[in-house]
């Protein structure tokens, strides 16, 4: 995957043409064992928060271990409903 090296402001990933190469791991992976709750998740990935929910249900919003996720939403490469998310989340606790 491609990071945008552009001006602070203008990381959209549509004005990319050329990127760094970045790995790509989920929260699933990234936080170490010892840790045994988060009480807030903050994302801010430019419309790329709905994937980075994706990688943290496995070891942390099925088991309950996330108190509360913040987030934002808008148009960008995921267009999945805002509404399709809360429901995914209310169903977590």
């Amino acid at each position: 995957t491609k990071f945008c090296d552009v001006p602070f402001g203008l990381e959209h990933a549509s004005i990319c043409a050329n990127g760094i190469d970045t790995p790509i791991t989920t929260l699933d992976r990234l936080i170490p064992a010892h840790v045994q709750k988060i009480d807030i998740l903050l994302t801010d990935t430019e419309g790329h928060d709905f994937d980075v929910l994706e990688g943290a249900r496995e070891r942390w919003l099925r088991d309950g271990k996330v108190g509360i996720y913040v987030f934002e939403t808008h148009v960008g490469p995921n267009n999945r409903p805002l509404s399709s998310v809360v429901g995914e989340l209310e169903g977590y606790g």
